[in-house]
């Protein structure tokens, strides 16, 4: 069954859960809460509702997905597709506020996240190549000058993403596949940042201080331009950045 028009959409979803349907072609406007979708495909659908919150997604393809702008505030997708492999897109997430949501087992690659806000936002072991990062924030202003960063990515390939000018403060990424990727202009002030694949990055005026850098792959860190003061390392790694200020070991 295709569900193309606002009324079948909302007549469907009356019941609280979603298997195996097909959803084409179609702006949604409702906000939808509480609802579990299972096997379905979701294809040219823009979600264009304010607030889309408490549901999950289990094994679902988005195909040229269009999230942007949306409140997406406690949701679970789980071994999901954002990307189309017919046209080599992602899904689109810009200006979106994704809350208290796990990405877990799913394709995001060329997604774009771009002036996303990611908070309380979890990514594990998911597939993130060419994603668009940029500007990305990850924090919740809680009144007067007091704000609390929290995004996490685990187990995940983000090779060749793009994190220009994004807000990573506290940031935990750790088990990640991060080799040329974009960090111009990034700040990941006091980020977790351990076991990391970091070889050909691009990271001009990057900001590391405080962050934790153990086990990661330093070599390719320009530390003549980048701000590392209390940054965590191990011995390995001090080795590798001495020798990239000329440096010799013995």
């Amino acid at each position: 069954m295709s569900i193309s028009s606002e009324s079948d959409w909302l007549k469907a979803i009356e019941s609280g859960e979603l298997h195996e349907q097909e959803v084409r072609d179609i702006t949604l406007l409702e906000d939808v809460q509480g609802i579990t979708f299972t096997d379905c495909v979701f294809a040219e659908v823009v979600f264009q509702m304010e607030e889309l919150s408490e549901c999950t997604f289990i094994d679902c393809q988005f195909h040229s997905g269009n999230f942007s702008s949306v409140k997406i505030q406690d949701c679970a997708f789980k071994n999901c597709q954002f990307y189309d492999p017919d046209s080599e897109t992602g899904s689109i997430f810009k200006f979106a506020r994704i809350t208290a949501c796990q990405f877990e087992g799913c394709d995001l690659s060329m997604a774009n996240f771009c002036r996303a806000n990611l908070y309380r936002t979890e990514l594990s072991h998911c597939q993130a190549q060419g994603a668009d990062f940029s500007q990305l924030t990850t924090e919740s202003d809680i009144g007067g000058r007091i704000s609390l960063h929290d995004f996490t990515v685990s187990e995940s390939n983000l090779a060749y993403s793009d994190f220009t000018g994004a807000d990573l403060q506290e940031a935990s990424i750790t088990s990640c596949r991060l080799i040329h990727s974009v960090l111009h202009d990034a700040n990941l002030e006091g980020a977790i940042l351990t076991d990391n694949e970091m070889h050909g990055i691009n990271a001009d005026r990057l900001t590391l201080r405080g962050a934790d850098l153990r086990g990661s792959g330093v070599d390719g860190l320009n530390v003549t331009e980048i701000d590392m003061a209390g940054v965590t390392i191990d011995e390995s790694q001090q080795r590798v950045l001495l020798e990239a200020l000329g440096i010799t070991v013995i």
